[in-house]
C-alpha cells in the first residue's frame, strides 16, 4: 500500500527499497543515505535515438521524457549521430556513471551493418559486433538491473542510394544478433521489424520522421512502464 515518505520513515533505510509516495504514486528509489532520488532512463544509441529526422525534434526518446516530465522520472537522451557499437563502447561507462541509471536501453546497430564495398564488408562486421555488444552489456549489468534492447529498423530502399549503403540481409543479420543476445541473457529485446511504414515513416530513406518516431516510442513505452512497474 502507498504511504508518504517522511524523514521520519527514512530514518534506518540500510537498503535500495522502493516505496510509493502517496500522491504521485511513482517509484522513488531509497538510497543507502536515506536520500530519495529520481529514476533515471538511460537511453544510448546513433542518430535514430538522437532524433534527427523528426521535425518536430522530440524524436522517441524525447516523446519518452516528455511522458514522463514531472513524474519524477529523468529520460537522458545518449544518440550521437553516425554512432557505431565501437563509438560506443568509447562513451558508454563514463556516460552511464554520470548519471546513475536504474534503466538502461540500448538501440544501436544500423551504422554498424553500413556496406563498405560490398555484402559481406560492413563499417563493424558482425563478429565484432556481437562482442561489442556483449561488452557493453558487461558494463550496463553493472550499473542497472533493467536493461531494454531495441531492434534495427527497417529501411526505404526504394530511395536512390540507400540500396549502396545498406541491405535487407545485413540489416537482417544484425537484428538477429541482437534478439539472440536479448534471449541469452533473458532481457527485453523490442523489435522495430514491420513497425514503420517506410514510404511515410521516414524522412530520407534511413531517420524516422515525426510519425515514425511516435511509432517507435508506442512500442517502447509499454516495455519501459513494465520495468517501472507502472
Amino acid at each position: 500500500m502507498s504511504e508518504i515518505v517522511t524523514q521520519e520513515r527514512l530514518r534506518g533505510v540500510t537498503n535500495f527499497n522502493v516505496i510509493y509516495h502517496v500522491y504521485s504514486r511513482t517509484p522513488h528509489k531509497v538510497l543507502r543515505t536515506g536520500i530519495i532520488h529520481h529514476m533515471n532512463i538511460g537511453v544510448w544509441g546513433d542518430s535514430i535515438v538522437y532524433g534527427g529526422g523528426d521535425e518536430n525534434a522530440y524524436g522517441w526518446v524525447g516523446l519518452l521524457r516528455k511522458h514522463y516530465y514531472n513524474n519524477d522520472f529523468t529520460v537522458y537522451d545518449r544518440g550521437v549521430c553516425g554512432d557505431t557499437t565501437q563509438g560506443l563502447l568509447k562513451r558508454f561507462e563514463t556516460e552511464s556513471d554520470s548519471i546513475n541509471p536504474d534503466i538502461i536501453i540500448i538501440a544501436i546497430g544500423i551504422n554498424d551493418s553500413e556496406l563498405l564495398h560490398n555484402a559481406d564488408d560492413t563499417k563493424v562486421p558482425l563478429t565484432s559486433f556481437k562482442k561489442n555488444v556483449l561488452a557493453l552489456l558487461t558494463i550496463a549489468r553493472q550499473r542497472a538491473e533493467k536493461i531494454i534492447l531495441v531492434g534495427l529498423t527497417d529501411l526505404n530502399f526504394e530511395i536512390q542510394e540507400i540500396d549502396s549503403w545498406f541491405s535487407d540481409e545485413t540489416i537482417e543479420n544484425f537484428d538477429t544478433c541482437l534478439s539472440d543476445i536479448g534471449k541469452e541473457f533473458n532481457l527485453t529485446f523490442i523489435s522495430m521489424k514491420n513497425v514503420l511504414d517506410v514510404k511515410n515513416d521516414l524522412l530520407d530513406g534511413i531517420h524516422p520522421n515525426t510519425n515514425g518516431c511516435k511509432k517507435m516510442f508506442d512500442m517502447i513505452l509499454p516495455e519501459v512502464q513494465k520495468k517501472l512497474n507502472i
